[in-house]
């Protein structure tokens, strides 16, 4: 486990969200009123492709390309650690030739955990690149709750059927500053609009795929808090770098290995 780098009222802890003791650190005994994250979709070796400084990353080790069972298996461990601290759990999901399998099973294993379902519309879509594909246009956001068979319901702030299952936003190729680093960057927008969809208490948000830190700025442009893990040393930095420049101000880092 890395280092836990606190960012005012934000932390961001180095290490794996797939491990439970990992959580619970971060965590430190406080409930999150939210969990939003997009965890890597197992996209295969080219989902790297974009990243030019991945040379020197722990992701070489872990190239989002893994068996369906190990995919499956991945999105339930740190699934079941988000239930455990988070009063909603959001994740966001593209289905792709090295997921599909996995993510079905994934929902089933959760089943009676499911609040809902909404899908985000990305307009346009990439050409595929193999034949006979359809092009995609949009990703899913699976919502689960940690009771058992929850109602069709979630805790936003706006009501009477105010937060449509469907949103429509582009994607963040135009507004991805770090893409030399991390090609996968989700656009600010989104995050601000889950953040505030999913919940409307102000509480904390969990966000255990911190990536290059846009849940967590945009935790900031809401006055909320965000505790974020992130896997990748690079990725954390750049994760600081971006708070630092939003908000001009910066980080204090505590902890060791």
């Amino acid at each position: 486990m890395g280092q836990l780098k606190l960012k005012s009222q934000h932390r961001i802890l180095c290490g794996d969200a797939t491990r439970a003791e990992a959580v619970e650190r971060l965590m430190d005994g406080q409930t999150a009123a939210l969990c939003f994250t997009s965890p890597p979709y197992n996209a295969g070796n080219n989902s790297l492709g974009g990243n030019k400084s991945m040379k020197d990353s722990k992701y070489l080790n872990d190239d989002d390309d893994r068996p369906q069972d190990e995919y499956r298996q991945f999105l339930e461990q740190f699934t079941a650690s988000a239930l455990k601290v988070c009063r909603t759990v959001a994740v966001n999901l593209q289905s792709l030739a090295g997921n599909k399998v996995a993510i079905l099973e994934w929902i089933y294993t959760f089943r009676t955990h499911f609040v809902d379902r909404m899908v985000w519309y990305k307009g346009g879509g990439q050409p595929a690149i193999a034949a006979n594909v359809m092009n995609s246009r949009f990703e899913d956001v699976w919502i689960l709750s940690p009771d058992k068979n929850p109602k069709r319901c979630i805790p936003t702030g706006r009501f009477q059927s105010t937060v449509p299952n469907v949103y429509e936003g582009r994607g963040a190729s135009g507004e991805n500053t770090e893409k030399a680093v991390h090609a996968a960057t989700m656009p600010m927008h989104f995050a601000v609009h889950a953040l505030q969809s999913f919940d409307g208490t102000g509480g904390i948000v969990f966000e255990p795929f911190c990536g290059s830190g846009t849940t967590v700025i945009a935790a900031e442009k809401l006055k909320r808090r965000c505790f974020a893990i992130e896997l990748d040393p690079t990725y954390c930095d750049v994760a600081v770098k971006r708070y630092e420049e939003f908000t001009g101000k910066k980080v204090v880092r505590y902890g060791k290995a």
